[in-house]
């Protein structure tokens, strides 16, 4: 099973008026790039779960769209940027399907210490926005970190 970690595209900044800001131009132009270029390269992922707030919103149904997902986009509050990564490794745990999930920093870097190192104290993954990290469940049920991919480096690969 593998679980493909998202932090969100660069948002537009929050201001007085808009305080759950979506992508800025510069973020949905990396993200549409990173998923055109992993929609050829990654196997099918059943489901796409996001935050509800409206950077990462936008951001999965980017991922959504260009990786053919059948189900529909799911909003998940353990998500959110205030929670804390424990309850979604628990959830992880259970899962069977291939999964990528959309979410905000620090919780996505904590996220993928938890399943790693069975704690969220050290940084393993630095999130910049638009960085997608691959975990996979071993069959001894470890956790490994298969890969990561940022926006930036793109340009290397085309």
């Amino acid at each position: 099973m593998r679980l493909y970690c998202v932090r969100h595209g660069q948002p537009e900044p929050a201001t007085a008026d808009l305080a759950d800001p979506g992508l800025s131009t510069q973020g949905r132009q990396s993200v549409e790039s990173m998923a055109a270029f992993l929609s050829e390269r990654l196997r099918p992922i059943t489901f796409v779960c996001t935050s509800p707030k409206q950077r990462t919103k936008e951001t999965a149904t980017i991922f959504h769209d260009a990786l053919d997902v059948t189900d529909s986009l799911k909003e998940m509050n353990d998500l959110r940027p205030s929670q804390s990564a424990e309850s979604v490794a628990e959830l992880a745990w259970t899962w069977q399907e291939d999964r990528l999930l959309v979410g905000h920093n620090p919780m996505m870097g904590e996220l993928v210490s938890q399943l790693i190192l069975g704690s969220t104290g050290q940084e393993i993954v630095r999130f910049t926005p638009g960085t997608m990290v691959c975990l996979e469940r071993q069959q001894s049920g470890n956790w490994i970190l298969n890969w990561v991919m940022r926006p930036e480096l793109l340009a290397h690969f085309k």
